[in-house]
């Protein structure tokens, strides 16, 4: 899994911050910022249950880098999609689908 990380394929989940451009700094913001954490990482500990169930995402994963490549995103009707993740996908290490992203003159 450590050749994903330099993958064009690899995606990672980035849910919706609902209070993200508030400035303002009352006790109800920091009461609804506390339960938007909450609700991160309920979902970052269902999400390592399912992994650990071997279980497939049908739904995009936040805190678990998915493979696009290998992912079914737009299924049949009636289907629904599948997020193939990075740790299933190659864990060995040997992806024969592996393309390197092209590194910026900053990376290389």
């Amino acid at each position: 899994m450590e050749k994903c990380i330099k993958c064009i394929y690899l995606r990672r989940g980035n849910p919706l911050d609902p209070l993200e451009g508030i400035r303002l700094l009352s006790s109800k913001v920091l009461e609804l910022r506390a339960k938007w954490h909450q609700e991160i990482e309920k979902r970052s500990f269902n999400e390592e249950q399912m992994i650990d169930q071997n279980a497939e995402f049908n739904f995009e994963p936040i805190t678990t880098p998915y493979c696009l490549r290998f992912s079914r995103l737009d299924p049949a009707p009636g289907e629904e999609p599948v997020y193939q993740l990075c740790y299933y996908a190659n864990r060995d290490n040997t992806c024969k689908d592996f393309t390197p992203a092209e590194e910026s003159p900053d990376e290389a």
